[in-house]
């Protein structure tokens, strides 16, 4: 990258001066309303959609976890190196427009396969999201408002999950009388959900095309421009390098025939355990997607290895930060799980009508994870300051507080205390995810930040959307009882405290240390 001349410097400052990057922190805000509420809209939706299309419980988390994740994981990485590279507010309004369009065509699915190819376009456009949003709002910030202005997106993140949930459970309820008004009394009240929340976010994709590209660097005093060509060849080389078997053509391209092995190895681990579970299961999307996510985020650690071995062993050779990150994305099976399944489980547990339980639990949720992120990290924050283990302890508290909470769910008499139930649940099971980030950015390099955040995000984001919802759903399949399988998934709270606790022994030790073990000038 070149920096920038001192001329055009002040001319790109003032273009994001003033009132403009409030202006810019809306229409981010509106894309991250959209980006939650596309990827949210399921759960609620899940009763109609299993009965219209005869489908299985197993299906159903299929649809919300394996079908988005395959390509979200895929194309992670090389979304983010796009989002270094090019115009991001072009590749935002792209990825928006993509995820927009593939919400609407939801609507028009008659088969399990077409909503999970619909569910599949939502995880290529949403990729690209928050590379882009989280750069250009650190651009378009100075760095003494940037937690602010982060924790503001969020906020527009959880607000659009719970207007998902509110809308549509209200079209679940009222649209047999309101198809009416529009002439599409043909279309069934989840297809008209799907519609209806998807075409919203074209219009704000046109906004966010019309964003001004913010100087990069800028808020912290080194402005600088990115190169203007090759992008697409480098997030192609990204992309290849999580590929099944073009990795291990490219190591043996790069004359690295141990390290070829060692991937061919890991495939064929993968592929035979896949194989496997679903001769076991016979969900064969749900394995085939999970091993393309498990075989990207492996055959990148393996690249890290092999380029960055100061990075490599502040990472996957410290234990504290292998054990973190597998006990978050255990804690992430749980709450990824009762996020999807609490809303079908008040609707069959307590014999009501979707509109009454997206109305109630709707609004809850959005206000549980509010308060749950932005206090959460407060207090995280207060335990670390007073001991290094604290982002580690402050999760295993958490995690039995969000335990206690689901309890508390599944054992309710009916929708009132279920829902006082589901506000702590959801209080706690967003608290520790701030946490989380900090402590696995503890233990790098300020350089390392970037690539460490992915690996540790992409494992926690398959465990929740993949695997959580999943457990669940299978679970209850085959023992025709969401009350058992709802119960099942506190399996997860032993081992979660039990990953975080070891991580905790020697946390201290390897942050202190992290700079005298690796010979690097960053």
């Amino acid at each position: 990258m070149g920096v920038m001349t001192t001329g055009n410097r002040a001319e790109s400052a003032s273009s994001v001066a003033g009132g403009y990057r409030y202006y810019a922190l809306f229409v981010i805000v509106l894309v991250g309303v959209f980006n939650a509420a596309d990827r949210g809209i399921l759960p609620i939706l899940a009763e109609q959609v299993k009965a219209d299309l005869a489908i299985s419980d197993a299906q159903l988390a299929v649809l919300h976890g394996a079908a988005f994740i395959t390509l979200y994981t895929l194309l992670g990485i090389p979304a983010a190196r796009l989002a270094d590279r090019m115009s991001r507010p072009h590749l935002l309004a792209g990825g928006l427009a993509i995820w927009s369009c593939s919400t609407a065509f939801g609507a028009f699915a008659a088969r399990f396969e077409t909503l999970a190819t619909a569910r599949l376009g939502v995880g290529v456009g949403e990729a690209t999201a928050n590379p882009t949003t989280h750069s250009m709002l650190c651009d378009y910030f100075p760095v003494r408002l940037r937690s602010r202005v982060i924790a503001t997106y969020l906020c527009g993140l959880f607000f659009g999950g719970g207007m998902a949930t509110a809308v549509g459970g209200y079209l679940v309820g009222s649209w047999a009388i309101r198809c009416g008004q529009f002439a599409l009394c043909s279309m069934r009240s989840w297809q008209a959900a799907f519609l209806i929340m998807g075409v919203p976010g074209l219009l704000v994709a046109l906004l966010a095309l019309r964003l001004r590209e913010p100087l990069r660097g800028a808020s912290e005093g080194i402005p600088t421009i990115p190169p203007r060509t090759g992008h697409w060849r480098a997030a192609l080389f990204d992309l290849l390098n999580v590929l099944p078997f073009a990795a291990s053509v490219l190591l043996i391209k790069e004359r690295a025939p141990g390290a070829a092995r060692r991937n061919l190895v890991g495939a064929a681990v993968i592929i035979i355990t896949a194989a496997l579970l679903i001769l076991l299961t016979g969900d064969s999307v749900q394995w085939i997607a999970l091993s393309f996510g498990v075989y990207a985020i492996m055959s990148w650690c393996q690249r890290i290895a092999r380029v960055d071995p100061s990075l490599a062993k502040l990472t996957l050779r410290t234990r504290s930060f292998v054990y973190a990150v597998l006990g978050f994305s255990a804690m992430g099976a749980m709450t990824g799980a009762v996020h999807f399944w609490m809303f079908p489980y008040a609707i069959r547990e307590f014999g009501v009508g979707a509109a009454e339980v997206g109305l109630t639990l709707g609004p809850i949720t959005a206000a549980g994870a509010i308060i749950g992120a932005l206090g959460g990290s407060a207090i995280a924050d207060i335990v670390r300051g007073r001991d290094p283990r604290g982002y580690l302890l402050w999760s295993i508290l958490t995690l039995a507080l969000f335990s206690f909470a689901l309890v508390g769910m599944i054992f309710s008499p009916n929708l009132a205390t279920y829902s006082v139930a589901a506000l702590v649940f959801t209080i706690f099971s967003y608290a520790w995810s701030a946490g989380s980030g900090a402590q696995v950015q503890d233990l790098v390099l300020p350089r390392m930040r970037a690539t460490t955040s992915a690996v540790n995000a992409l494992s926690i984001t398959l465990a929740t959307l993949a695997l959580g919802p999943y457990w669940v759903g299978w679970l209850a399949q085959r023992n025709s009882s969401l009350f058992g399988a709802m119960l099942s998934i506190l399996v997860f709270a032993p081992i979660a405290g039990l990953l975080l606790w070891i991580a905790a022994r020697t946390v201290a030790i390897d942050q202190s240390s992290k700079w005298e073990r690796v010979d690097d000038p960053a």
